[in-house]
């Protein structure tokens, strides 16, 4: 199931259910709001900093906010403002009937990504794996161009033509900001919320995926860029990829604009992929969202 597509003067929400960074990084938060209001979007900011009573209190909390913004039929997207660690207290205690019948845009990276996972299996909702609202779009002085064209290029549609080629950017940079590691397969795995993998076209902002049989049952990989790896180093871990792929004949795609780096691609997940070695070619076949 896709969620509409994004239309100028559209809300858009920043929910923060995981790492609460809005008190911590305002200015950030106010660029990042700033930045879509003078594109002619309506901004909505939902966050609760009372002091909860207890764990399930907090968790609660978090949860409801998420639900706020998918009850709110003027919503068009809900946008993460940071990942952060603690997404996974979450999965059990959302509504994703109240999901699946109100669908929209989500979007996120790093810790979001058990988020993605469980929306898809329970609420049959497609979503996206790309920009949060204070690391990518509350950059200074603006979010990096090739981030926003294609954050917008994916969202805005064109009457429901396929995204097409992914992007590459000719330059990247990769700011020191680890907000934990990325690695969520561990926090699936045995739960309702893991996808399976077989003939899938897997996208890892991880290297740390060894001693799982992840890789035996893929149609293809594609793997973001890893922080702050050159030369001689990005070398050894092209290889140490091709090593856990050993005997394997399905096309693997490495250094791709996605996960902790600058700038970034926005990915649909669960989507019908092309990833064509011989042709150089990485292709989305499908719309990101449907046109109203």
């Amino acid at each position: 199931m896709k969620a509409p597509a994004l239309k100028l003067g559209d809300t858009i929400t920043f929910v923060s259910p995981s790492e609460r960074l809005n008190n911590a990084f305002p200015i950030a938060h106010d660029r990042a709001k700033s930045f879509f209001e003078r594109l002619r979007y309506k901004v909505n900011v939902i966050f609760d900093d009372s002091p909860a009573a207890n764990f399930r209190d907090n968790v609660l909390r978090r949860c409801e906010e998420i639900h706020a913004a998918f009850r709110d039929i003027k919503v068009k997207m809900v946008l993460r403002t940071a990942g952060g660690t603690t997404a996974n207290e979450l999965l059990r205690f959302l509504d994703y009937d109240l999901i699946r019948a109100n669908p929209q845009v989500f979007c996120g990276y790093s810790d979001i990504t058990v988020s993605h996972y469980a929306i898809c299996l329970q609420s049959v909702l497609q979503t996206f794996y790309g920009s949060t609202a204070l690391t990518e779009f509350g950059e200074y002085p603006e979010p990096l161009e090739f981030t926003a064209k294609h954050f917008f290029h994916v969202f805005q549609g064109a009457k429901a033509q396929p995204i097409g080629p992914v992007p590459r950017s000719l330059k990247w940079t990769q700011d020191l900001l680890d907000f934990f590691r990325d690695d969520k397969s561990e926090q699936r795995r045995g739960t309702g919320y893991a996808v399976a993998k077989q003939q899938a076209v897997y996208l890892v902002d991880a290297s740390d995926l060894a001693n799982m049989t992840l890789f035996d049952e893929l149609a293809g990989l594609v793997i973001g860029r890893p922080f702050a790896y050159s030369g001689k180093l990005l070398e050894d871990f092209n290889q140490t990829v091709l090593d856990q792929c050993w005997g394997t004949e399905y096309p693997i795609l490495t250094n791709v604009d996605i996960g902790h780096t600058g700038p970034m691609l926005t990915i649909p997940l669960d989507s019908m992929a092309m990833l064509d070695s011989e042709n150089d070619d990485f292709s989305i076949l499908e719309s990101g969202v449907l046109d109203d």
